[in-house]
């Protein structure tokens, strides 16, 4: 068997070195350390117990893995919602000062830390208050919004819980804007194409009692219909208050009789209608959370259809419950701003209507869905070095307009270097259309602009 790694293990594949410098957690199929690269950059190792490179598929599961990640990262906004592995490979490690003479399989992640996962904010709220009623319904509106994107890609997360969704907090004002990020998923499944592992005993599909659908507990191969059950089971607990199937959560046990139910083939899980908590002004999301909940796959709604019921409750169609042109396309999660100042707009040839805008550069990708004051912070993972030309106030101010379009704003405080749209000086608020850029002068820090 090959040796399992450990703190002070090294290890290199052909692209980086890591030194493994703490191990954070043991799981059914890996464990995981915080490590460090040759470069000194923190990351999140997980060296794999299971697989082990001496199945005869581990070769398929690596490039399967490889898959996933290049799905991940294709479309901008999905890349700025879910955690992907930035490596993976198999390599054999230097052990205790020896090198090991089987090879094991690794993967690595951005070290991501300080976020509330969706559990924490369930449970303690924020800043020592609870949700109100719009603010949980809008919660539940970026997480179906994240896990709809992750559906159009075709990946089935596989091992949804309210720990595996983080919420990244926006800005330090009193508003409450998060962007949701979808982790812990190595052993997500490609909806179109077949797991290297289905079929071995040994290996199994993932998931967490507590948060299986019936298909996780009779052995089949999770689907996105799988994701939307437990999804209603994650929302239940947001907006109604407490788990459907109320009962104590054992190791190995479902709660109350439900487990029994699915093996037994029964289709009646005795459930009625959420009763929504005060506030949550979503019947027609409600009745969708029930089906949803159905024993049967084919007769639960989509992600999509979740996600378009609660973008029509927080927009005050509370009675949507029917699958909408937004089922397709996931709306905004954020309240939408005015306009702000008395400069008159700039208009651009055309009118653009999306809900979320995206800045791209050759650093990385960064998408906001409201109000969002662009920084100094924000604009290194946008364009790297280059940001040392923005000072320590905002650089500009992006903003959706009241009939939908997109604006770029000068920020209430000179910034040191002007900032430019489409190589002009920004000098009063301006439509954005797809295809323009914001730099810091005619070619520094230079963002693409596209809609998502």
């Amino acid at each position: 068997m090959p040796i399992v790694p450990s703190s002070g293990d090294r290890v290199a594949s052909h692209r980086h070195r890591y030194a493994l410098l703490k191990l954070l957690n043991k799981g059914a199929c890996a464990n995981a350390f915080s490590a460090t690269d040759e470069n000194g950059e923190k990351v999140f190792l997980k060296a794999y117990t299971s697989p082990t490179t001496l199945k005869p598929w581990y070769d398929d599961y690596l490039r399967y893995e490889i898959e996933l990640n290049r799905r991940l990262g294709a479309e901008p906004v999905l890349a700025q919602q879910t955690i992907r592995a930035t490596d993976v490979f198999s390599a054999t490690f230097e052990h205790e000062g020896r090198p090991t003479r089987n090879p094991n399989i690794f993967q690595v992640f951005p070290f991501v830390s300080g976020n509330r996962n969706l559990g924490d904010l369930i449970d303690a709220g924020d800043s020592g208050r609870a949700l109100s009623g719009p603010e949980r319904l809008m919660v539940a509106t970026i997480f179906l919004a994240a896990l709809a994107r992750l559906h159009e890609a075709k990946i089935v997360h596989a091992d949804l819980k309210p720990e595996n969704v983080q919420m990244v907090r926006l800005g330090t004002g009193k508003e409450l804007l998060f962007r949701p990020l979808l982790v812990d998923m190595d052993f997500s499944v490609l909806a179109d194409r077949r797991a290297p592992w289905h079929g071995d005993p040994s290996v199994g599909y993932v998931g967490t009692p507590g948060w299986f659908s019936p298909e996780h507990l009779r052995g089949d191969v999770p689907t996105t219909a799988s994701d939307a059950f437990t999804a209603s089971l994650i929302l239940w607990r947001l907006l109604a208050g407490a788990h459907p199937f109320a009962s104590a959560l054992g190791d190995d046990a479902e709660p109350g009789d439900y487990r029994e139910r699915v093996l037994a083939g029964r289709h009646d899980f005795g459930l009625e209608m959420p009763s929504l908590l005060p506030g949550v002004a979503a019947p027609g999301l409600a009745r969708l959370l029930l089906r949803a909940l159905s024993p049967d796959p084919d007769r639960r709604p989509t992600v999509a259809e979740l996600h378009a019921a609660a973008v029509a409750a927080r927009r005050g169609g509370a009675d949507a419950g029917a699958p909408s042109a937004e089922a397709k396309t996931p709306s905004s999660s954020f309240p939408k701003a005015k306009p702000s100042g008395t400069a008159p707009i700039q208009h651009s040839a055309f009118s653009i209507r999306h809900s979320r805008l995206v800045l791209s550069g050759p650093n990385g990708v960064f998408s906001t869905g409201g109000r969002f004051a662009v920084t100094r912070a924000t604009l290194r993972r946008i364009v790297g070095d280059d940001a040392r030309y923005a000072g320590d106030a905002p650089q500009f101010v992006l903003e959706r307009g009241a009939g939908d379009d997109w604006l770029v704003l000068p920020p209430p405080e000179a910034p040191r270097n002007p900032t430019y749209r489409n190589g002009a000086p920004l000098a009063a608020p301006a439509v954005l259309a797809a295809g323009d850029t914001l730099s810091i002068g005619p070619a520094k820090a230079r963002c693409a602009v596209s809609f998502a």
